[in-house]
């Protein structure tokens, strides 16, 4: 199961247990842990800025492989302006459709999935 398909099984359970169910059943999963870490913090800064993009037919690149650059180089100010706009709509353009949607998750600082950082840090703790 993608992590887009995780988030989406998680939005489509009403209740907050279930919700940490779903969540503590895949938390091994690394990527939706640093998906949910991102989302939800508040130290890290993303462009919020809705970013144009047409997302590839197939993945030219891994979802963890965009988040690190991701971190790497918007989070961390080395691009900033037109530079890291350009810089994630490439991004963005190299991922499958499921995985980009993810990656804007992440800029826009929420799943959409009906929980929040208390949540997850139920399953993860100090998240």
């Amino acid at each position: 199961m993608s992590t887009f398909e995780i988030i989406q099984n998680i939005a489509n359970h009403p209740g907050k247990n279930d919700k940490i169910s779903i969540l503590k059943s895949h938390q091994a999963n690394d990527t939706l842990k640093r998906v949910c870490q991102l989302s939800y913090d508040d130290t890290l800064f993303f462009i919020k800025k809705a970013i144009d993009y047409v997302p590839a037919s197939s993945s030219k690149i891994t979802l963890d492989h965009a988040i690190e650059h991701l971190v790497l180089n918007v989070a961390s100010r080395n691009l900033t302006g037109n530079s890291a706009i350009d810089f994630v709509r490439s991004l963005l353009e190299s991922l499958d459709s499921d995985d980009a949607k993810v990656l804007a998750m992440i800029l826009k600082k929420d799943l959409s999935a009906g929980f929040s950082d208390s949540t997850i840090n139920k399953v993860w703790k100090n998240l």
